[in-house]
């Protein structure tokens, strides 16, 4: 593994920002820590550690944001392009904070994002939504 900060465990990998799980159906759970700001750096680590797990395979993505959570825009630019979606067939985001939706809106209507990506309320939704992809 490249990052040294990986802890690898029977139920998954703990990075410094989010844990990440890939599930029995093939989704790649990912539950971000409380009170963390993401950086372009951040999404990068974490897509060395998607590349390792799955063998440069791509996953529908379900990802459950914590309440504080704060992307800033070298997050978000990096999160929509090309090379930072190598690993993504599609992102289903999970929150039910306002600040948050706002963010998410913001960043489907400004940065576009390559790949399908939808936010929800509830996880059950979100993993409806994901398996549509993992059936084609």
């Amino acid at each position: 593994m490249t990052d040294k900060s990986a802890i690898i465990t029977n139920k998954g990998v703990e990075l410094e920002k989010l844990f990440m799980e890939l599930r029995e159906d093939g989704i790649l759970h990912f539950t971000v820590k409380d009170n963390v700001d993401f950086y372009d750096t951040d999404i990068k680590k974490t897509n060395e550690v998607i590349k390792k797990l799955g063998g440069g395979k791509a996953f529908c993505n379900l990802i459950t944001l914590a309440s504080n959570t704060n992307y800033d825009k070298s997050a978000r630019e990096y999160a929509a392009s090309v090379e930072s979606n190598i690993y993504t067939i599609a992102d289903a985001m999970v929150t039910s904070n306002f600040a948050i939706k706002l963010m998410f809106n913001f960043y489907l209507n400004f940065n576009k994002p390559i790949k399908p990506t939808k936010l929800f309320l509830t996880e059950e939704s979100a993993i409806k939504w994901l398996r549509k992809f993992n059936q084609e």
